[in-house]
């Protein structure tokens, strides 16, 4: 795994503070930045998911007649 996916995943896990991935991500030149940007969502989108599937998890916990269905 390259350094820069190393760096993403632990600030998408919350691992890294934020304010040191802007400081990183504000270093790196246009191509650079550009580049970084597409593995940057990637790793954002993971984190969104965790947080609709715990968000699902605690609905249904409170509302147990209700269910969700993965897919």
């Amino acid at each position: 795994m390259k350094e820069r996916e190393v760096l993403l995943n632990a600030l998408a896990q919350g691992l890294r503070p934020m304010s040191e991935g802007i400081e990183w991500f504000e270093g790196l030149g246009q191509e650079e930045q550009s580049e970084a940007f597409e593995p940057l969502l990637n790793h954002l989108d993971q984190d969104v998911r965790e947080e609709a599937r715990l968000a699902a998890a605690e609905i249904t916990a409170s509302n147990p007649d209700d269910t969700i269905h993965n897919s």
